[in-house]
């Protein structure tokens, strides 16, 4: 029976494509083994305080939120990702503060208050985020943090799955744990499995092609995660 959950734990973050995908942006921030550590812990403590509560039914969120909330951790991660200049970044934060600006309007003129209230929230956050990463320094040493904080959104997503099938009361705890251990065997054959070529491109005698290939890959990744959040929003 443990077995099993650890089985379904693991083959769900191989199979959830966009865990997937925040790990490999994950992968791309850090510059060292150290900070790739940091930052999966940091994720790893994130996702398990809200697997525990979500499937204790302490917190029931509602899905599709947290569905495209994924989508949005993987935006905001790629744009650290890409490197962008302060000009870039503060041009960035300014559209977000408009963009807050009409969701007020909306929330005067419309029932959806809540909703408003969320995007608000949202773009409070990502403001935050902005603008840690205009110095490279306090980016990296709360990393851990942000990573914990985007960890216990997709903490949400994997509660689902446990949600999905019943699970007899005396057995929760196993389930949960084993669950857990499962979804972190996952995730370290993953990091395993990709950092060894990351460190080897990156040794590369040609650090610009080198920050090129990151570049193109984070606004890949960058533009999948938007997709995501769009149509997870509001289709």
């Amino acid at each position: 029976m443990f077995s099993d959950y650890i089985n379904l734990g693991f083959f769900h973050i191989l199979s959830g494509l966009d865990h997937l995908v925040f790990l490999l942006v994950l992968l791309l921030l850090c510059t060292s083994l150290k900070q790739l550590v940091l930052a999966a812990t940091g994720f790893t403590i994130g996702h398990s305080v809200t697997l525990f509560l979500a499937a204790s039914n302490l917190i029931i969120p509602k899905m599709q939120v947290i569905e495209s909330l994924i989508g949005l951790t993987i935006v905001i991660a790629s744009i650290e990702a890409i490197r962008l200049p302060s000009r870039e970044l503060k041009r960035l934060r300014e559209l977000i503060i408009v963009f807050i600006g009409f969701a007020l309007i909306l929330s005067i003129f419309t029932s959806f208050l809540s909703n408003t209230l969320l995007i608000i929230g949202i773009a409070l956050l990502v403001i935050s985020v902005l603008t840690l990463m205009e110095d490279e320094d306090t980016s990296t040493r709360y990393r851990p943090a942000l990573a914990a904080i985007f960890g216990t959104i997709h903490g949400f997503g994997f509660a689902n799955v446990l949600s999905e099938i019943e699970i007899i009361k005396s057995n929760f705890l196993i389930a949960l744990f084993g669950f857990n251990i499962g979804v972190e065997l996952g995730q370290i054959l993953v990091l395993a499995f990709l950092w060894p070529a990351f460190l080897l491109i990156s040794k590369e005698p040609n650090q610009n092609h080198f920050i090129e290939i990151r570049s193109v890959l984070s606004s890949i990744l960058l533009a999948i995660g938007l997709y995501w959040f769009i149509t997870r929003s509001f289709i």
